[in-house]
């Protein structure tokens, strides 16, 4: 029981580290509790800022929902066309500043147009770039009633700056559109390294290892992905044992227990981390995430190690 706690709180951590949909979230077992941000402060840890419409809401068998988003504008934020965006749970409860309040409250509806103010992520943790809301809810239809900041509207909330922007669509569309983001980083996490050409891929990974494949470290909390303990049978570049028991995240179905693979990985920190971690710090086992969309080496060691010898 105590190891699977462990596990837990590192996928927690690796989710973190690209991007939650709060920022600064401290978990103590089911409770959450969160600092609060004035709407100022929340608008510096944005990536993505958009006028969009809601056009389709997707439930997964495998127990999770995305929000489907069409964007009419984009204020600041790297170009995509649509968007999936990952709400939190309905079943969440908040504790801010003494306020609770139930995720549920928050529904968003298909067809309907909506200011986001985003985190954007590179993550291993689906296959497609990941957006979460940040702390907010603001529907065009009705923005000076509907709209909600920590889960109080605009006439229960404290906050001067959201108030005043959402007295009128043209008041939050003129405060985004001048928003200077430039300041911002354009997204949390790592990028994948991309190009299939593997030479690039073992130059520009942390780590390259052959290792075998033992059994599943999670199962729902990965969504499209499989995450596995791994036993380290060698290490081509980066520091791990021979016999170092680790946790990868792989893309889904493409592994089984028993096989043994030579993979390119990355340590899961941000790229815009002030300081980059010492890998002797990470949590045993440790945790590690490709380091591109293909993470499976055909090269042999001798291969390799003559491409790190160049």
């Amino acid at each position: 029981m105590k190891k699977r706690f462990l596990l837990f709180i590192v996928f927690l951590l690796l989710i973190c580290s690209f991007g939650c949909a709060k920022s600064d979230k401290i978990i103590h077992h089911s409770i959450v509790d969160m600092i609060y941000y004035p709407f100022e402060e929340i608008m510096k840890r944005a990536n993505d800022a958009v006028l969009a419409k809601c056009v389709k809401i997707h439930d997964y068998p495998e127990g999770y929902r995305e929000i489907e988003f069409e964007i009419e504008k984009r204020y600041f934020g790297e170009e995509s066309g649509n968007i999936l965006v990952m709400p939190d749970d309905d079943n969440t409860t908040y504790a801010v500043n003494g306020y609770s309040y139930e995720s549920s409250i928050i529904k968003y509806e298909e067809g309907q147009r909506y200011f986001l103010i985003l985190s954007h992520a590179h993550t291993p943790v689906v296959d497609h770039e990941e957006y979460t809301f940040i702390v907010g809810f603001i529907p065009v239809e009705g923005i000076s009633e509907k709209s909600l900041y920590y889960g109080k509207t605009p006439a229960e909330s404290e906050d001067e700056l959201f108030r005043e922007l959402t007295k009128s669509v043209e008041n939050m569309d003129s405060y985004l559109a001048g928003y200077d983001a430039s300041n911002n980083p354009p997204y949390n996490g790592r990028k994948y390294i991309e190009t299939d050409n593997e030479e690039e891929i073992i130059i520009g990974s942390d780590y390259v290892l052959t290792i075998r494949i033992d059994i599943k470290a999670f199962d729902k909390v990965t969504r499209d992905r499989d995450v596995y303990y791994c036993t380290v049978l060698n290490d081509i570049k980066g520091t791990c044992e021979r016999g170092q028991e680790l946790i990868i995240v792989f893309p889904k179905n493409r592994v089984k227990p028993g096989e043994e693979y030579t993979v390119g990985l990355h340590l899961p920190y941000s790229e815009f981390d002030e300081k980059k971690p010492d890998p002797s710090e990470y949590i045993n086992p440790k945790l590690l995430i490709p380091s591109s969309k293909k993470v499976f080496l055909s090269m042999s060691e001798e291969e390799i190690i003559a491409v790190l010898e160049s």
